[in-house]
């Protein structure tokens, strides 16, 4: 073949090198194969960018917009089914001082539960990057002291 051929894919790199073996059987079958696999590649890519089959950004808002409706039905519908949210209660905390939550007793009345909210904090010391000498700090201290009574 007097041409580079630029193929797709993982077999047709394999029936690449199968064609320099010159006696394979199938040979001509081969090749003829590769070069309509080639001229069908190009033109796919002669075609180049074609505006009709590119969304537009409202078309893709669109989308992503259904896409994540489908996405929040199957996650509310996974939850009604799973063992574990049927153990648990769901709270939800906004902004305030309290929490208040309802559960059913063992007689079946709903029960009111109201938790107070408290502020939380903690804190770090992040280290320092350098070392006290402590012979050099004593030092460095009597010299501040001779500075004090010095006139």
């Amino acid at each position: 073949m007097g041409r580079t051929l630029i193929h797709s894919g993982g077999n047709s790199q394999w029936q690449v090198t199968r064609t320099v073996d010159t006696a394979e059987p199938s040979l001509t079958t081969i090749r003829s194969l590769l070069e309509r696999l080639d001229s069908y590649l190009d033109g796919l890519r002669r075609v180049g960018l074609i505006n009709e089959f590119r969304p537009s950004e409202r078309e893709r808002q669109i989308e992503m917009q259904r896409q994540q409706e489908t996405m929040a039905r199957v996650h509310k519908d996974a939850e009604k089914r799973s063992v574990f949210m049927s153990l648990v209660s769901r709270s939800i905390l906004l902004y305030g001082n309290r929490s208040i939550s309802y559960f059913e007793d063992l007689n079946g009345s709903k029960q009111r539960n109201e938790m107070k909210l408290q502020s939380f904090s903690h804190t770090i010391e992040a280290p320092r990057l350098d070392i006290i000498d402590p012979f050099h700090l004593d030092y460095i201290l009597r010299v501040f002291r001779s500075m004090k009574s010095a006139p």
